[in-house]
């Protein structure tokens, strides 16, 4: 039942969020919820990522592109 009702908010804010959207239960799934889900993970990959970098297990490196990349820090690796 928990399940149902994380599905119902997340399909009401989908569309709290897009009024007009309208979709297949197939769409709704692979777009509306995975969307969701998608956007939670970074939030979640975010939390993670600073704190690892804030212990020196992981490293930031700022790309050429102006994109930021994340990599084991050199010294981590020799244990």
């Amino acid at each position: 039942m928990e399940q149902v009702n994380t599905a119902a908010e997340q399909i009401l804010g989908y569309l709290q969020t897009h009024p007009h959207a309208c979709d297949t239960l197939e769409g709704i799934a692979a777009w509306w919820l995975l969307r969701h889900r998608i956007a939670s993970s970074l939030t979640e990959v975010q939390q993670v990522i600073k704190q690892l970098v804030a212990e020196g297990v992981v490293k930031q490196n700022l790309g050429p592109d102006g994109r930021t990349t994340y990599s084991l820090q050199d010294d981590a690796s020799a244990d």
